[in-house]
Formats: C-alpha cells, structure tokens, sequence
C-alpha cells in the first residue's frame, strides 16, 4: 500500500462507496489512485471487492488468514538481548523457536537497530541523552580551563 495513512479497511470502505455510487471498478480504482496517490490501490483488489459487493457480501472486513496464528514473546526477546545484545538474529531466532526473519521484524518493530554488532535502541532515552550533554559540557569545561 503506498501511503501508509490508510488501513486496508479504509480502502475496502472507499470502494463500498464508490460501488454504491454506481462508478465502476475501473473508476473507483482511478479516483482512489488519483485521491491518495498511485499505487494506494490495486487494480486486483478492486476487481475482487467489486466481485464480493456484486455478490452481495458488503463486509469490508477481510476474511480470516489460513495458517497457524502468530505467537510471538517479545518479552522474552527483550530477555534475550539483555543477557547479550550481540546475538544475531539466527541465533535469537534458534533459541526462541522460529525463523530469523521473524526475529528481525520484532526487533524493527521494538526499536532496535544492530551497530557493531550489538543490538541497542534505535532512539536515545533521556537518561542517554543527558549523559551526553554532560560529557559536552565536560569537555567544554576542560577545553576552557586548558585555555586560560
């Protein structure tokens, strides 16, 4: 989905109005591309709503997904890396049973980035970023008393 403003339920809801507007799926498609910008939508998933309004089915919830339900413990992730934030992913990943790529999308999604091989937080805290404030006015403390 190109703009990332919009939740596929948002998207479902404007092709119901378009389709109770009598525009077509070729111009629903049109004015929603046109409105949010190309690519907000596909030409496919407009067809197929359409296909499901025509038939009579108006929910724009979708259907429940196949498969096995994701559980995943982002709580013990975190315990994990506080043990020792230089795993890598496949490591994590083989101690909590499941694939690395699962791995890298929770740390993503909790803020992590990896540098030098260590995962920390992708955003200072306040306790960190007054730390370094510190350390500045220390140095330029010692730099003016160099000075004079």
């Amino acid at each position: 989905m190109a703009n990332p403003n919009l939740t596929k339920e948002n998207l479902r809801t404007f092709l119901r109005y378009e389709f109770d507007r009598s525009s077509t799926a070729t111009q629903a498609f049109e004015n929603i591309n046109n409105t949010y910008r190309e690519g907000t939508i596909g030409k496919a998933t407009t067809y197929r709503w359409y296909e499901k309004f025509n038939n009579g089915e108006f929910s724009v919830e979708g259907a429940p997904r196949s498969g096995r339900p994701v559980e995943f413990d982002e709580g013990q992730l975190e315990e994990l890396l506080e043990k020792d934030n230089r795993q890598t992913t496949r490591e994590l990943a083989e101690q909590m049973g499941c694939c690395h790529g699962t791995i890298e999308n929770h740390l993503k999604k909790m803020g992590k980035v990896q540098k030098y091989g260590a995962w920390v937080p992708r955003v200072l805290t306040q306790q960190q970023k007054q730390k370094r404030v510190d350390a500045c006015n220390k140095l330029l403390n010692l730099g003016l008393s160099l000075n004079a």
